[in-house]
C-alpha cells in the first residue's frame, strides 16, 4: 500500500476505524467512505487480531480509494478500549473523525465535516449530535458543558449516548495530542474520550456541537455497546482529578449515566445465558447511582441490590423486570424511554 506521507499536506483529515470481525459491516462502510462526495480524506483501520484477511476486503474497491487506505493489524486482541484508543496514535493529519465499523454515514460527511471545521475556529472536538438539537452550540469550559448536558438530561433528554457515541466525534489532533494521555491513564473507565475533551475543556478549549447530519446511530448494534460493563466503568470517572468541586463532578457523571430501567432491562435480558453476578447492582449502587438518583429511585436500586444477593431473589427480580419492561429497550432505543 502506498506510503501516505508523500501526500499528508493534501488531506487534513483521517477517517479512524477501529475494527474487529464485523466484515460486512465494515466493507459497507468502506463502500460508503469510497462513495463521498469530498474525496480528500484518508482512512485508518485498526484491525483488532480479526479472524477474517481485513486487507484482502479492502481489495474489492478501487484502487484510488485504496490507496489513501492504511491498516494495522494488532497480533492480539487488546480490548475494545485499548483499540478505539490507540487508534489516535496511527493519524497523521491534522484532523480525525473517529467511525464505528457499523455505523451509517451520510454520502456527504467529509464535505459536512470540512465546511465545519473551517467555519468554527479552534476547537478540540465537534460533537455532530445524534440527538435532538438544532443549530451550532459553543462550549468554552467545563462548567458550561456540564451545564448544558445537565439541563438535557434533567429534561429527559436522551443525551447521554450523544457524549459517549464514537461515530459523531471529529477532534483537532494539534490539540488533542496532549490530554490522551488522560484517556490512557483512565482507559479503565469505559469512557475515555469523554475524559479526553472533559480535560480540554477545563483547559479551556472549545467543544462544539453541530447539528449537521454525518452519522446515522445503528441502534439495531446497541447491544455490541457492551452497556452494563460501560456503567460499570463509568463509575470510575470519580478517579479522575477535575479542578471543580464534588457537585459538578456527580453532575457530569449524571449526563452520562444510562437511564436505570434500561439498565435493569438489560442486565436481565444478558443475564438469560450468563450466572448471576451478584455484585453487579452493588457496584452500580455504591459507585454511581446512589450520587445521582433521586431519593425513590435510589430505593428501589438498594432493594435490588440486596435481593439479588440469592439466587431466589435474583429469579423474583429479573422474571419482575422482563415482564414489566417488554418493549421497554425499543422505546428506549427510539428515544422515547426517559
Amino acid at each position: 500500500m502506498p506510503d501516505m506521507e508523500e501526500n499528508i499536506m493534501e488531506k487534513k483529515i483521517t477517517v479512524l476505524i477501529p475494527t474487529y470481525n464485523r466484515k460486512e459491516s465494515l466493507s459497507r462502510t468502506l463502500r460508503d467512505l469510497e462513495s463521498q462526495t469530498r474525496k480528500d480524506f484518508y482512512v485508518v483501520i485498526s484491525d483488532n487480531a480479526s479472524d477474517y484477511d481485513v486487507k484482502e476486503l479492502l481489495n474489492q474497491y478501487n484502487e484510488s480509494f485504496r490507496e489513501n487506505c492504511r491498516i494495522y493489524r494488532r497480533k492480539r486482541n487488546v480490548g475494545a478500549n485499548t483499540n478505539i484508543l490507540g487508534i489516535f496514535g496511527f493519524c497523521d493529519t491534522r484532523y480525525a473523525w473517529t467511525l464505528s465499523d457499523d455505523d451509517y454515514i451520510s454520502r456527504d460527511a467529509i464535505e459536512k465535516i470540512y465546511k465545519t471545521i473551517e467555519k468554527v475556529g479552534k476547537f478540540g472536538c465537534i460533537d455532530f449530535t445524534i440527538s435532538n438539537f438544532k443549530g451550532m452550540k459553543r462550549i468554552n469550559n467545563i462548567e458550561e458543558f456540564v451545564d448544558f448536558y445537565y439541563q438535557k438530561a434533567l429534561q429527559g433528554a436522551n443525551w447521554f449516548n450523544d457524549l459517549i457515541y464514537l461515530s459523531n466525534k471529529v477532534y483537532d489532533m494539534e490539540i488533542v495530542d496532549k490530554y490522551i494521555i488522560y484517556g490512557v491513564k483512565y482507559n479503565y473507565s469505559g469512557i475515555a474520550s469523554v475524559i479526553i475533551y472533559a480535560k480540554m475543556l477545563e483547559a479551556g478549549v472549545p467543544f462544539i456541537i453541530d447539528k449537521e447530519d454525518i452519522v446515522q446511530y445503528n441502534a439495531d448494534t446497541e447491544r455490541s455497546w457492551r452497556v452494563c460493563e460501560i456503567v460499570l466503568g463509568s463509575r470510575t470517572l470519580k478517579d479522575v482529578p477535575f479542578d471543580c468541586d464534588v457537585k459538578m463532578v456527580n453532575r457530569l457523571l449524571y449526563c452520562i449515566s444510562f437511564n436505570i430501567n434500561a439498565i435493569y432491562y438489560l442486565y436481565f435480558v444478558e443475564s438469560e445465558n450468563i450466572h448471576n453476578e451478584r455484585g453487579f447492582f452493588d457496584q452500580l449502587y455504591h459507585g454511581l447511582y446512589k450520587y445521582i438518583l433521586p431519593a425513590k429511585q435510589k430505593r428501589r436500586l438498594w432493594i435490588i441490590k440486596n435481593m439479588t444477593q440469592c439466587d431466589i431473589g435474583y429469579r423474583i427480580i429479573r422474571r419482575l423486570f422482563i415482564s414489566r419492561y417488554n418493549g421497554m429497550w425499543r422505546r428506549f432505543k427510539e428515544g422515547k424511554c426517559v
